[in-house]
């Protein structure tokens, strides 16, 4: 008797634990942009969620803390978005720098080796000007 009261205790116990609650996913995503179809990131994904669109960056860590350390920047709608990426061709044609702050993030936008570097305290990646030309496509 002993038994059967503690397996349908514990059955009960773990009955009550173990509810799964199950929720439909309204966010639908995309991937707008891809720097080569070898490479996995850089990329640009489009998320539209109850009619709001958001972009997102999705990057390589530079500084490696893990083997795969992917990180990402949401931009914006895509007027956020195209601002942005006409910031990047303003500092490769003009070799100008900038502070911005995208989502509290703090980046730091300057040239280097005819490519935009952005950076932020954690991580940075490059993008080219024929990158952002074909980024802009997109749009």
């Amino acid at each position: 008797m002993k038994r059967v009261i503690l397996t349908l205790a514990a059955f009960v116990a773990f009955n009550s634990n173990a509810q799964i609650k199950v929720q439909e996913n309204t966010v639908k995503d995309s991937v707008v942009w891809r720097a080569s179809k070898l490479n996995v990131v850089p990329s640009i994904s489009r998320f539209v969620n109850d009619g709001d669109t958001s972009f997102t960056i999705y990057y390589q860590n530079s500084k490696y803390t893990a083997i795969t350390d992917i990180r990402y920047l949401t931009i914006g709608d895509a007027e956020t978005s195209k601002q942005f990426f006409g910031i990047l061709l303003d500092v490769i044609d003009n070799d100008k720098k900038f502070n911005i702050e995208i989502g509290g993030e703090k980046l730091y936008i300057y040239k280097t080796m005819a490519c935009a570097f952005i950076s932020s305290d954690v991580s940075s990646f490059f993008l080219s000007r024929k990158h952002v030309e074909s980024i802009l496509q997109k749009f």
